[in-house]
């Protein structure tokens, strides 16, 4: 998932500022859905359910620590949110790069159907429910830590967490790691 704001801020950076728009193209919204957590995050925000609305390509992630029946009832409600999107059932978020990239899956008339003023800044509001943590560190981290923290994060967290990023400074490698 994108960020706090959902996918309409990200959408309306391309297209608020001409260079950009005339620079850029916007390729598709891929959005990852933890089938281990959907139903109470879609219950309980609209960030979440905002996210799968406006997504091109829905990720259903982690279907490997659910039941086959929980993964038909969750793609019919994802579909229902969104009849537009693809949804590629995955495990680790592991996809063929080539289902996700250049796939020209983004079209500004469907996101104009779902809410007609989202171009407008003003016409976002932030979910409350949602709130963000930031660490920062100025030396190079082991990889080896990060996962081990990552992983004991989200045992204990993941019931809470829509997603995680960074930009990370690795020991032994020269470009920062996404």
């Amino acid at each position: 998932m994108l960020n706090d704001y959902g996918a309409m801020p990200v959408i309306q950076t391309f297209f608020a500022e001409p260079t950009i728009y005339q620079s850029f193209d916007l390729d598709a919204v891929v959005t990852v859905v933890d089938a281990k957590h959907a139903r109470q995050h879609l219950d309980e925000t609209h960030e979440a359910q905002e996210q799968v609305a406006f997504a091109d390509l829905l990720l259903l992630n982690k279907v490997d620590l659910v039941s086959p029946q929980e993964i038909g009832i969750l793609k019919r409600r994802l579909r229902a949110m969104n009849p537009h999107a693809k949804i590629y059932s995955t495990q680790k978020s592991k996809i063929d790069v080539e289902k996700i990239l250049d796939v020209r899956a983004f079209d500004i008339e469907k996101k104009l159907e779902i809410d007609p003023e989202f171009l407008k800044e003003e016409a976002h509001e932030h979910d409350d429910s949602v709130s963000s943590i930031v660490l920062r560190e100025t030396r190079p981290l082991a990889l080896d830590k990060v996962d081990d923290w990552v992983f004991h994060w989200l045992s204990e967290k993941g019931t809470d967490v829509f997603r995680y990023k960074g930009i990370l400074y690795i020991q032994g490698m020269k470009q920062r790691m996404v």
